[in-house]
């Protein structure tokens, strides 16, 4: 009988509040920085309230130094906002159980999140354990949250805004980080929709490797033991030049010569990041900077 109900509380929510899943595409000025996802939890109930607090943080942006609070963003979990009957931990009198609870459920989203900010690079300045173990992440891994008590918070750190995109179905729950990309690139008059967010070190715009790939349209390999990543550049149909550049390194090598970076190459989120103005000089393009379109405009001579 309990099955049933919540059945029929997990269709209700899915039909009358129109949530059969909570997904929004990326818009052109934002790129994925991070993301992390979970296997959707077995019980019905659960579900209901997972999609549900998944859909309240989607697209919600959070400004540079700005704290997000997940309870204030996703609110009182309650019958009239669509929340139904899920499994919580608390206290018995005979231990820390799970027991049913109208939100149970919501510190899954929680935990997806933390781990996607944390990948992120963002700061968690409030997050808290569950009393024991859950089946979905070890303790000090995991986002347990209670309206009006536990919270969960970050800060921005970054010098641009960044947007939570967060997914669940009846499968999974993912959140994504979006970056805002303070710079877009264009090349011969040809707007770049670059996979990656790029940005300002130092004042030096900085590039994925993969980005710089397809942008310029030359071959590229990336060998994560040296971490560094090399460019084939070609000369002649004989003669080909290697372009290299080393993690935290200031000087990168093109053939037998060395070439002063304005920054060092860094590695974000396991990813090689280059400075985009020394490969266009090595390239032999012409840079310059549209600043009533905060846009790059590079021109292959």
């Amino acid at each position: 009988m309990r099955k049933v109900v919540a059945g029929l509380c997990l269709a209700l929510a899915l039909n009358v509040y129109g949530i059969q899943h909570c997904d929004a595409a990326s818009s052109p000025e934002f790129y994925t920085v991070a993301e992390y996802s979970l296997p959707q939890s077995e019980e019905p109930g659960a579900q209901v309230n997972i999609i549900l607090s998944a859909n309240f943080i989607n697209n919600k942006v959070i400004n540079p130094r700005e704290i997000f609070s997940y309870n204030e963003t996703v609110g009182p979990r309650t019958i009239s906002r669509g929340f139904t009957y899920g499994s919580s931990v608390a206290w018995t009198g005979r231990g820390y159980r799970l027991v049913p609870d109208v939100g149970g459920g919501v510190c899954r989203t929680a935990t997806v999140l933390h781990q996607a900010v944390k990948k992120a690079g963002l700061m968690p300045i409030e997050r808290h354990n569950h009393s024991i173990e859950v089946p979905y992440a070890k303790q000090g891994e995991d986002a347990a949250v209670w309206y009006d008590k536990w919270d969960y918070k970050f800060k921005n750190t970054l010098p641009y805004p960044v947007k939570i995109v967060a997914s669940a179905d009846s499968e999974k729950v993912e959140v994504k980080i979006e970056a805002y990309s303070p710079v877009k690139v264009q090349l011969n008059n040809r707007l770049f929709n670059n996979k990656t967010a790029l940005f300002i070190k130092e004042g030096t715009t900085m590039i994925a490797w993969q980005d710089a790939k397809e942008l310029f349209g030359i071959p590229a390999e990336i060998d994560t033991s040296l971490q560094s990543v090399v460019f084939e550049l070609p000369e002649t149909e004989e003669n080909k030049k290697q372009l290299n550049f080393i993690n935290n390194s200031n000087i990168a090598f093109l053939a037998d010569q060395t070439i002063e970076l304005p920054v060092p190459a860094e590695i974000r989120d396991e990813n090689i990041y280059i400075p985009l103005r020394t490969i266009c000089e090595v390239l032999n393009c012409n840079v310059t900077f549209n600043e009533a379109e905060n846009k790059l405009v590079i021109t292959k001579i």
